[in-house]
């Protein structure tokens, strides 16, 4: 069943199909009073009858529809979808639209509870009034407004760079654009092409030369497109297309193909591309200037279609094509290994085709390869293998980018016997070694023999012997000698130890001398004697006694005596027993130390320095130094009776002790003095002042302590610039301070050397407790139906006066911005009496007495004025202008009277209306009243009209 209005048979509305036994169906959410066609199919499979047509009209409503509710809008940039739900008396709907809040009118109407407005404008509020409607009237509107979707400003600045068959698009950005559409083609009426970019520049291709095109680009993003920002260039004309290239060549290897050609002198350039010869699939591409071009990556013993075109600015020629075998490529024919203990020898012979090789090996427990190398040659050695281990090693030829089927072998590494044997020294002198050996047991491969000496190479040798030469006398030698083989493979060495024979003493030791240490005992020392092997140690005597052996180079003397002559001797002994010429010195002791010297004053003191003196010592033979020592450290030697001493700590106590020594070493009492560093560091910066217990007249100022390199002894308060007093403690109570006024407070940290810190401050003002005094003067003025204005003379105070409190009916609902004594009264209701008064305050909350309250009335609504009618023998249309007072105006109550039964009554926001189902031929008496949002109705404008005769 399909049906759908008469007589328009495209006016299909809806179908449903029904099985069989039902053959009745009610057709709902019709429109009263209107024609409709109902078509009934019968159906079997796929097949349909010829339909059976009747045609009905709904019956007509019989009273004004209501207005539309669920009332919807849905915008696009320049469309808006409206929905909304009908009463079932409606048999249609009357749309006006404009531009929000009041643009003209431009009315539609729809069938159905739908309808698409377009033709709009971007990121406009538009009003949308929809009225429901039958042939009694038209109910009152219901009103959305709804704002279209905002697409981006079209592209500016639109340029195209034309080449021949290229063109290169760029635009200025468009703010909230997240694409831009480019639409193109011949001009005139070519079809377009579209391409979508993120980008605010494009190259088009593929066009041709010496054309003009149209190039449209518009800014888009999720709300739609902009308008478009349109050009039209012309390509740029060019030379003529090239001829396909001729002469085709190809030379082939086993896994690479050489193309060469024959071009046109008008091509710049040639696209070259090959395949199997038995497919129509590319398998790569490139471009070249020259006219030769080399695939490689190719498998050997395989036929490929090669093809070519030339091409320049103006396009590209027909191509052209040839085919070609590349070449068989086969594995190595002989393959070898010789191994060793960690390496492998391999070699082979030249395999077909091959211009390289590819040699992998691994271990064959596992069968992963550990290394892959490609070499040119015909052997190689694979090193840094482990012994006594199974190797498989595979070799491939390759050619190009091809590789052949590998040839395999497994090979165990072993330890080789190549070592030298029976190493010996047949005699040796004073100053040679003659060494001999016999050949090792495996001796394939052999290159030479490496000597060395005491591990430092000595000399290389193909025959096994070796005389070493110009050796030290009396030194022992460590030969050893190893084998070389192929590639440059050593054996384990073999060794021999060879001393030649030592006659030559060592030198007399140097710079003897006796070092006092306390009284009766010093230290005898020396500086090394040399020799031509090795010194293993001295010798030492005292006045002729037995010589006694010493390891160093030092030796401790006990037993000496104040004034008496000791001579000491000291001689080197080598291991040969050779023993140098002693050398000799003479002693006399000096055991009476300095007296005490005096005790160290200081002066020059500041905070990281400080000059010590003190009173010289005297001694019988005479002072040679003195020792001074700070805060117990380790000494200094000074050679005067004064020190300064410097990288001192501030502010620091420091003791110094001073003592005498001579040149045996005799050292005095000690004599102590005391001093301390300066103090120069101010103290911190006190934290700043917090203030409480404010009253009228008095404040307590706390800070937070100043920290000190020694300590703080107090601080320094000033107020209002005032001479400063001094606080032991980190706070003050100020008083007798007087009312509302500002003060400026200031503190200094003070240390016992009367450093003084930074200082830091901090204002506060006394409470203000006085209020302001009473307004006077309140009157009213300009008063209209909804405000009244204000004014009063100003209220004074001890400090400001800042706002006033504005007081309705005895309650505060309002304050001024500032001390203006002035207020404007809105909201009022018309023709309402009401009672106002006014205080005044202060900046500290300070309240004056209300003023004398005033009495105001506002005047009533004034009439609707300018009435004009539009008269039917069944309605009345009205339209008139607002009251001239019309603040808070929220509508209009419109009514018509016969005075004999028929009475109509219309409520709206509007300034016209429509008064329907009237009697023709009638006098109605017609009021119209404004009325606000307390619903206070004014006065009503009054006056007759008659319908007109049917």
């Amino acid at each position: 069943m399909k049906w759908g209005l008469d007589p328009s048979p495209d006016s299909f509305i809806d179908q449903i199909n029904l099985l069989l036994p039902m053959k009745i169906f009610d057709i709902t959410a019709l429109m009263p009073g209107t024609r409709y066609y109902i078509h009934v199919y019968g159906t079997k499979a796929e097949e349909l009858s010829a339909p059976k047509r009747i045609v009905e009209t709904t019956k007509p409503a019989t009273s004004v529809p209501v207005s539309p509710t669920n009332l919807k809008a849905v915008p696009t940039n320049n469309t808006v979808a409206l929905t909304w739900t009908g009463p079932p008396n409606a048999s249609s709907y009357k749309i006006g639209y404009g531009i929000a809040p009041s643009g003209s009118v431009t009315n539609t109407t729809s069938l159905s509870p739908a309808c698409t407005i377009s033709g709009l404008i971007s990121n406009t509020n538009y009003y949308f009034d929809v009225r429901s409607s039958n042939s009694n009237g038209d109910s009152a509107p219901t009103r959305i407004v709804k704002q279209t979707l905002q697409v981006p400003a079209p592209p500016n600045d639109l340029r195209a760079t034309p080449a021949i068959i290229t063109m290169d698009l760029n635009w200025t950005a468009s703010a909230g654009a997240t694409q831009y559409v480019i639409r193109y083609g011949v001009e005139p009426g070519g079809p377009p092409q579209t391409i979508v970019t993120r980008s605010t520049n494009y190259q088009l291709t593929g066009l041709s030369k010496n054309t003009l095109y149209f190039v449209e680009v518009s800014a888009a993003n999720t709300n739609g497109e902009s308008l478009p920002t349109r050009i039209t260039p012309t390509t740029l004309d060019g030379p003529p297309l090239p001829r396909p290239p001729y002469n085709l060549v190809a030379a082939a290897l086993a896994g690479q193909i050489t193309f060469r050609w024959s071009g046109d002198p008008n091509a710049t350039k040639y696209e070259v591309s090959y395949g199997l010869a038995d497919s129509e699939d590319v398998i790569g591409r490139d471009s070249t200037s020259y006219d030769i071009h080399t695939f490689k990556g190719l498998m050997p013993d395989t036929r490929y279609s090669l093809r070519v075109q030339a091409t320049n600015a103006s396009g590209s020629s027909a191509p052209a094509s040839t085919s070609a075998r590349t070449q068989r490529l086969n594995p190595p024919v002989v393959f070898s290994a010789h191994s060793r203990l960690d390496y492998l020898f391999v070699s082979w012979s030249a395999g077909e085709g091959a211009t390289g090789y590819n040699l992998s090996y691994g271990l064959e427990a596992n069968g992963i390869v550990i290394n892959t190398i490609s070499t040119a040659t015909l052997n190689h050695v694979i090193t840094g293998l482990l012994e006594n281990t199974r190797y498989f090693v595979e070799l491939r030829s390759t050619n190009g980018d091809a590789v052949s089927e590998p040839k395999r072998i497994v090979k165990p590494t072993a330890k080789p016997m190549i070592a030298p044997l029976n190493l010996r020294n047949p005699g040796r002198t004073y100053n040679q070694a003659a060494l001999v050996w016999d050949r090792p047991e495996d001796s394939w491969g052999f290159i030479d023999y490496e000597i060395s000496r005491n591990g430092e190479r000595e000399a290389r040798s193909t025959v096994g012997s070796f005389l070493a030469t110009n050796l030290i006398p009396g030194v022992s030698n460590t030969f050893r000698i190893r084998t070389r083989v192929i590639p440059n493979t050593l054996s384990d060495p073999v060794s021999i130890v060879v001393t030649t024979y030592d006659w030559v003493p060592p030198t007399k030791p140097k710079v003897l001398k006796l070092t006092p240490l306390a009284p009766g005992s010093a230290t005898l020392s020396w500086l090394a004697a040399e020799d031509n092997v090795g010194v293993t140690g001295y010798e030492v005597r005292r006045n002729g006694e037995a010589w006694r052996p010493v390891s160093g180079t030092s030796h401790p003397v006990t037993g000496l005596i104040d004034g008496i002559l000791n001579t000491f001797e000291v001689r080197a002994k080598d291991a040969a027993g050779n023993k140098s010429i002693p050398a000799s010195l003479t002693y006399i002791p000096d055991l009476t130390k300095p007296t005490m010297p005096g005790i160290p004053v200081s002066s020059n003191l500041t905070e990281t320095s400080a000059v010590l003196t003190w009173t010289p010592s005297t001694d019988n033979v005479g002072v040679k130094t003195y020792r001074v020592s700070l805060n117990g450290a380790a000494p200094v030697l000074v050679a005067q009776n004064s020190y300064l001493f410097t990288d001192l700590k501030e502010a620091t106590p420091y003791t110094v002790v001073v003592s005498a020594v001579d040149a045996a070493g005799n050292i005095s009492d000690s004599s102590t003095g005391i001093f301390s560093t300066l103090d120069v560091t101010a103290p911190g910066k006190p934290g700043t002042p917090v203030i409480s217990n404010l009253t009228v007249n008095s404040a307590t100022v706390t800070w937070t302590a100043s920290t000190d390199n020694v300590a703080v002894t107090g601080y320094k308060v000033s107020l209002n610039g005032a001479v400063p007093f001094s606080v032991a403690q980190n706070s003050h109570r100020f008083t007798d301070l007087k009312e509302a006024t500002p003060y400026t407070v200031v503190v200094n940290a003070v240390d016992a050397a009367e450093n003084v810190s930074i200082p830091s401050s901090a204002t506060f003002i006394t409470l203000d407790v006085t209020k302001p005094t009473q307004p006077t003067g309140l009157v009213d003025v300009n008063v209209s139906s909804r405000a009244v204005a204000l004014v009063w003379n100003r209220s004074s105070d001890n400090v400001g006066v800042t706002h006033y409190e504005i007081l309705k009916e005895g309650g505060v609902i309002d304050t001024t911005k500032d001390s203006t004594p002035a207020y404007l009264a809105i909201g009022l209701t018309a023709g309402t009496c009401y009672s106002f008064a006014v205080q005044a305050l202060d900046a500290a909350g300070n309240c004056s007495e209300p003023s004398m309250a005033i009495a105001v009335k506002t005047a009533p609504l004034s009439a609707p004025k300018n009435v004009r009618t539009s008269v039917s023998h069944n309605t009345i249309h009205l339209q008139w202008d607002r009251p001239d007072d019309a603040i808070g105006l929220l509508g209009y109550r419109t009514e018509a009277d016969d005075h004999n039964g028929s009475y109509r009554k219309v409520e709206a926001p509007l300034q016209s209306v429509a008064l329907t189902l009237l009697k023709p031929s009638t006098e109605y008496t017609v009021s119209i009243r404004a009325h606000d949002a307390s619903q206070f109705y004014g006065e009503p404008l009054t006056f007759k009209v008659t319908t007109k005769a049917r």
